[in-house]
């Protein structure tokens, strides 16, 4: 598992082996999450698709 931090203070974590990437603000709430080439919001809709 792979942690980066940003210079906004949001936080990105990437499952090691896999395409799973959560990123999460710097209040701790969850902003979005790719898993593969599918970007989701918050809310578990898809906003991209690459």
């Amino acid at each position: 598992m792979k942690i980066k931090t940003y210079e906004d203070g949001s936080i990105a974590i990437t499952e090691s082996g896999s395409k799973r990437i959560w990123t999460f603000s710097d209040k701790g709430q969850l902003e979005r999450f790719s898993i593969g080439s599918k970007i989701f919001n918050k809310d578990k809709e898809l906003v991209s698709h690459g």
